[in-house]
């Protein structure tokens, strides 16, 4: 069985997810102006829903976390195939679009719970037999770039707390994260990853550090 979905119209390469949602700390027209018009060089237009985090002031990582677990479960209750989520500091690299694309095209052959377009890989894991943008992930690398997918959905909320004191003990930093990818069988990574953060970037391949806006 494959883990297709319903191709989205108007989100150019990434019109796999059926929902594309962009977490933001601090709520500004003109940085919102700013993240509109970077999406817009990834064609996805007016796509992009904008949330806050969840606040939690003395640790940020612990509200994102548990505004990704209350967008995955608002996602299974409208029945949402795919749910791609990032956040407000992603940078995208060139093409992002055609290898978000590509990689879901592959995708669409397997089951799968997690897909991680961010983050960074220090030693890449072989691609997927007959893939040019896919391969298994053993690790998160944090949440600033995560799809969700319907299959994966009951099980993230049995197992992701939904208050900031247990979220707090249970998360332990990105460490945790890691752990919880690493024990999905079904989580699966883009190469080269589309979306990195600032300070990721000097773990990037040189040849693609500077490619990211």
């Amino acid at each position: 069985m494959s883990g297709s979905t319903s191709k989205q119209p108007g989100r150019a390469g990434f019109g796999f997810f059926t929902e594309i949602v962009c977490i933001r700390q601090l709520a500004d027209e003109a940085g919102e102006q700013r993240l509109r018009q970077r999406w817009a060089g990834l064609g996805l237009g007016d796509s992009v829903e904008l949330v806050q985090a969840v606040p939690t002031p003395a640790e940020p990582y612990i509200g994102m976390a548990l505004t990704h677990r209350r967008l995955v479960e608002a996602a299974q209750a409208r029945g949402s195939e795919a749910i791609l989520v990032f956040g407000e500091g992603a940078l995208w690299l060139d093409g992002a679009a055609t290898i978000v694309s590509a990689a879901a095209a592959e995708l669409a052959r397997w089951e799968w719970d997690l897909l991680i377009l961010g983050g960074w890989l220090p030693l890449a894991p072989p691609l997927l037999p007959g893939c040019r943008h896919l391969a298994r992930a053993a690790y998160a690398a944090g949440l600033h770039a995560v799809a969700y997918g319907k299959r994966g959905y009951a099980r993230l909320l049995t197992e992701w707390p939904s208050d900031a004191a247990t979220m707090a003990g249970w998360h332990k930093g990105v460490d945790r994260l890691d752990a919880y990818a690493a024990s999905v069988a079904r989580t699966f990574a883009v190469q080269p990853r589309p979306a990195c953060l600032p300070e990721l970037l000097p773990f990037q391949e040189p040849e693609l550090q500077g490619s990211y806006s």
